[in-house]
């Protein structure tokens, strides 16, 4: 596994610093993406490393980024949000610290000094990002779709 920890902190950048500058003073190399950038540098960038750190607004709708990590072959550290929960399980294909610096830390260092926990999580994450392909997706939502529409009476 790379050790190289990816930071997305497009969403909360002080935290994702503070994150980073502690980081580095434990000789962990780290990629800090605080300004958005094209699509695909991000995800090359994210691809380079073994852990993602994602950092979404508390309120945060569907997050793709944690997806994109677990799809990506890294570890996902996240805290809670809701749009994560239809898909990350703590402990079972990610981390999901506390929003705090110390918790985030440790998340990381607790991935760093257990090679077990990072490929049971590796091998989850993979299962769940599978299911999320773009034809499932669609497929889910015209269901759902045709199910609210169902409810209609579209008669004269």
């Amino acid at each position: 596994i790379s050790t190289k920890v990816f930071i997305a902190g497009m969403k909360d950048k002080a935290l994702a610093k503070e994150l980073a500058k502690i980081l580095l003073q434990d000789g962990i190399e780290v990629d800090l993406c605080v300004d958005h950038v094209p699509r695909s540098e991000f995800l090359t960038r994210l691809s380079k490393a073994g852990i993602a750190v994602t950092l979404p607004a508390e309120a945060e709708g569907f997050f793709l980024p944690a997806l994109e990590a677990m799809a990506l072959d890294c570890v996902l550290i996240v805290p809670d949000c809701v749009g994560t929960r239809d898909f990350c399980i703590d402990g079972k294909n990610c981390l999901m610290p506390a929003r705090s610096v110390g918790a985030l830390h440790a998340a990381v260092r607790a991935v760093l000094k257990n090679p077990s926990l990072t490929c049971r999580l590796k091998v989850k994450a993979k299962e769940v990002s599978a299911k999320h392909t773009l034809e499932n997706e669609k497929t889910a939502f015209l269901h759902e779709l045709h199910k609210y529409l169902s409810t209609f009476d579209m008669r004269p």
